[in-house]
């Protein structure tokens, strides 16, 4: 009898899950990510470009990532110190499934190359570069 009783509730509550996820919309709209990821924005001077991967960015490269590009606009502004050439300059908080990245690095050079040089972004004439880590992983 109670064996009966557990398998009700557990199919109450399946059916209930298949239900609510249809009057909700699409599959996976309104679902939050599994990942999201604090990116650090970080301006370096000019001496670093001379050793690093440098890739330029226009207006049109940063429209769809309007929060790198208000970040990078913040440089002009930024009151932050200087330290052994770079700066912190803005924070972002990522959900995207894949961590931002134009991925111009693989497109234009070797892997060994992308992997033992720095990679820094120029955009409107200066250089930054952009770490991502996970900060929360949530369950689905």
């Amino acid at each position: 009898m109670c064996i009966l009783i557990l398998v009700g509730i557990i199919g109450v509550y399946l059916l209930y899950g298949l239900v609510s996820r249809d009057m909700t919309g699409i599959p996976g709209e309104n679902e939050i990510p599994e990942t999201v990821f604090r990116c650090f924005i970080i301006e370096y001077n000019q001496s670093f470009a001379k050793d690093a991967l440098v890739f330029h960015l226009t207006d049109a490269d940063l429209e769809v990532y309007p929060e790198y590009r208000r970040g990078m606009e913040n440089a002009n502004t930024s009151t932050m110190e200087w330290r052994d050439g770079k700066r912190y300059i803005y924070e972002v908080q990522d959900y995207s499934e894949q961590l931002w990245s134009f991925n111009l690095c693989i497109e234009n050079n070797s892997r060994s190359d992308c992997l033992s040089h720095l990679k820094l972004y120029e955009y409107q004439g200066r250089y930054f570069e952009i770490r991502c880590i996970p900060s929360q992983v949530r369950s689905r």
